[in-house]
C-alpha cells in the first residue's frame, strides 16, 4: 500500500500537526507501507524532493513564498509589493480568517496528480487546518483511491473566525467532505458537529485521539537552591484563544521562576515584555525555539503548565505531550468546560486554576508539595490511549476502508 499525506508543512518545519502525524506516519513504515508528503515549499532552501526518516516528502512550488524568500533587488522587492498588496486587498476581503491556507492550489495539485501516477497511490489523507488540505484531496482522487479528511481543527464551527462567513463555510465543508471516504476527528469536535447541520456527514465521522502519550526519558532538576521551582511554558500564544496575561498576573505573586518558550502574536508578544519588566529576572522568555528545545525545557523543569483554549470544541494536541512528562501539570482555564480540564481530569498529578476564581495560597502549597514528583508512566498515562495504540487503530482504518 502507498499512502500520499497532503499537510500544510511538514519538518524540517514543524507544527503540532506534523507532530501528531509522525507517530502514525512511523507505524505504517513499520508495516511495510510507503508512506509520501505532499506539502508546499516555505522556504526557497528547502529541496523540492527529500527523502526524511523513509518518508518521501513532495515540496511544491508556492510563488508567494518563493519571492519573499528572494533576495532584496530592485526589480523583487517591487513584486513582492504587488504581491503583498493583492493578497491584503484580494485574499483576505474573499477569505478573511477562513483557514482555507495560502495557497496556489494549481501548483499543489499539478505536483499532487504527478506524484500520484508516478507513485501509484493507493491512500489519500489531507490534514487540517488549512481547510485547502481537503480541496487540494478531493480533485486529487481517482477510482483507485481512497480518500481519509484527518481534520485537528474544527472549520465551520471553529468561534475564533469571522461569523459572518460561518455558513460559507458550513456550504464548503459539506461538500468537499461528502465525498471523503472518512472522516478523523476528535471527541470534542464529534461531539459538537452532530449538533448541527455536520450531523449529516456522521456515518463518516471516526473519533480517534491524538497519538501523543508515549514514554519519555525523565530527569530531576537541578536546583539553584532549596527555595527554587521552576514552572514552564511551551507552545503558542493568541490573543483570544490562548492568553498568558492572566497566567502571568497570578504567578507574579509567587516567588517562582517561570519559563516560556513559545511562538507568539504582537499582542502576547507585547504583555511578555510588560511582565518581564515586573517579573524581571523570574522570567525568561524565549520565542521560536526548536521543538527540542522546548521538549528539553520541559524535562529539566519542576511544574509544566497547561493554558486551556477557548475554543471548545477545539482539541489542544500538547496536552497530550504533557502526560507523557509525568511531571505536575498546571492547567490554567477561563471557560469551566475547557477541554484540557476534561482531559486532564484523569491525570492524578494536575492543579486546575480557574484564572477568575483562585486560591493563591493552594497554588503556592500544590508546587512546593510536588515540586519533585514524578510519575512512573503507568501511573500517569493508565487512563489514556498509548500512542502506539492509536497508531493501530488509526492504521486498521486506512488499510480496511472500501468504497
Amino acid at each position: 500500500m502507498k499512502v500520499l499525506f497532503i499537510v500544510h508543512e511538514y519538518y524540517p518545519v514543524g507544527s503540532a500537526i506534523t507532530n501528531c502525524l509522525k507517530p502514525l506516519i512511523d507505524n505504517m513504515i513499520k508495516n511495510n507501507i510507503e508512506v509520501f508528503i505532499l506539502t508546499k515549499n516555505t522556504n526557497n532552501n528547502l529541496k523540492q524532493e527529500e527523502q526524511l526518516d523513509n518518508v518521501l516528502v513532495i515540496r511544491s512550488f508556492d510563488r508567494y513564498n518563493y519571492l519573499l524568500n528572494k533576495r532584496d533587488n530592485a526589480t523583487n522587492k517591487l513584486i513582492k509589493l504587488v504581491y503583498k498588496v493583492k493578497f491584503h486587498l484580494l485574499w483576505k476581503s474573499l477569505f478573511k480568517n477562513n483557514l482555507d491556507g495560502m495557497y496556489s492550489i494549481k501548483d499543489m495539485l499539478k505536483t499532487g496528480k504527478k506524484t500520484i501516477k508516478k507513485h501509484n497511490i493507493d491512500r489519500i489523507i489531507s490534514c487540517s487546518a488549512p481547510f485547502t488540505t481537503h480541496v487540494i484531496a478531493s480533485s486529487l482522487l481517482t477510482k483507485k483511491t481512497r480518500w481519509f479528511a484527518y481534520q485537528f481543527d474544527p472549520y465551520t464551527y471553529n468561534y475564533t473566525l469571522d461569523s459572518s462567513l460561518k455558513n460559507k463555510r458550513l456550504e464548503k465543508e459539506l461538500f468537499y467532505l461528502n465525498k471523503a471516504n472518512k472522516i478523523f476527528l476528535t471527541e470534542e469536535s464529534y461531539r459538537e458537529n452532530i449538533k448541527t447541520e455536520l450531523s449529516s456527514l456522521k456515518d463518516k465521522y471516526f473519533v480517534i485521539p491524538y497519538p501523543l502519550i508515549k514514554e519519555k526519558i525523565i530527569q530531576n532538576v537541578n536546583y539553584i537552591n532549596n527555595k527554587t521551582i521552576i514552572i514552564s511554558y511551551t507552545g503558542t500564544l493568541y490573543k483570544g484563544i490562548r492568553e498568558i496575561g492572566n497566567v502571568l498576573n497570578i504567578l507574579k505573586d509567587t516567588d517562582f521562576f517561570v519559563k516560556i518558550y513559545c511562538f507568539a502574536d504582537q499582542y502576547s508578544i507585547d504583555l511578555l515584555k510588560q511582565y518581564k519588566e515586573i517579573l524581571k529576572d523570574r522570567l525568561e522568555v524565549k520565542y521560536h525555539t526548536t521543538k527540542e528545545e522546548a521538549d528539553n525545557l520541559l524535562i529539566s523543569s519542576n511544574i509544566i503548565i497547561n493554558i486551556g483554549n477557548s475554543i471548545l470544541n477545539q482539541t489542544p494536541s500538547k496536552v497530550y505531550e504533557l502526560i507523557s512528562l509525568c511531571k505536575p501539570i498546571i492547567n490554567f482555564y477561563s471557560n469551566p468546560f475547557d477541554t484540557s480540564k476534561k482531559i486532564l481530569n484523569d491525570y492524578p498529578l494536575c492543579y486546575n486554576v480557574d484564572v477568575n476564581n483562585y486560591d493563591i495560597n493552594e497554588l503556592k502549597s500544590f508546587c512546593l508539595l510536588n515540586r519533585d514528583k514524578i510519575l512512573s508512566f503507568k501511573e500517569a498515562t493508565s487512563n489514556y490511549l498509548k500512542s502506539d495504540e492509536v497508531a493501530n487503530i488509526f492504521l486498521k482504518e486506512v488499510i480496511n476502508e472500501n468504497r
